[in-house]
């Protein structure tokens, strides 16, 4: 007799995600016993577990019940209120801002604002003019366009007080002497940033 092996799986929800998407993409709710009827055919569930805001709301109790009963494991996280007024989940998770992904941004200061509290990495170099490469072609700080001390401070205020992690991704930079490029980051670092 030959004996299948069953596949695993692990199965991940977002709750207030698929509840948002189905409500505004189709206009309908998503059918979770459904979902679970087609991702588990055939496989052995290793985990599951459906991740929710607890907002204290009775129906959304009976709800998270309902997900206990399919089979998931509920993980609740209390929802936070920003001062600007809109909710978010305290799920621990923040933001990494990079100077060189967000620099351009006319409204810039305003996200950094509305996400004090939220922001766990703070990551610099600098915009080359012209840009020869998008991925491997950053500067030293003071080398380009971006106004990097002045973005520190807004990321401070809005509560950011860890390390600021230099991220250069350039490869004419790492083809030269490092030692001389460690002292060239470093004296950059102390007046740009």
């Amino acid at each position: 007799m030959v004996e299948i092996e069953l596949e695993k799986v692990s199965i991940f929800v977002d709750v207030q995600n698929i509840y948002y998407t189905c409500r505004q993409a189709y206009q309908s709710n998503f059918d979770y016993n459904k979902f679970w009827a087609n991702v588990t055919r055939g496989r052995v569930v290793v985990s599951a577990f459906a991740y929710a805001t607890d907002r204290g709301d009775e129906k959304q109790a009976q709800f998270q019940n309902i997900l206990r009963a399919i089979g998931f494991t509920v993980k609740l996280t209390p929802l936070l209120k920003r001062r600007d007024g809109t909710t978010k989940a305290d799920w621990d998770v923040g933001i990494a801002l990079d100077v060189y992904h967000v620099w351009w941004d006319h409204f810039l200061k305003a996200e950094i604002e509305r996400a004090t509290g939220t922001i766990f990495s703070f990551h610099v170099c600098d915009w080359r003019v012209p840009t020869r490469d998008m991925l491997n072609d950053r500067a030293v700080m003071g080398d380009g366009c971006i106004q990097i001390n002045e973005i520190r401070g807004w990321v401070e205020k809005a509560g950011f007080d860890g390390f600021i992690e230099v991220e250069i991704f350039s490869d004419e930079l790492w083809g030269m002497d490092q030692e001389r490029y460690l002292k060239r980051i470093k004296n950059a670092y102390l007046k740009h940033v």
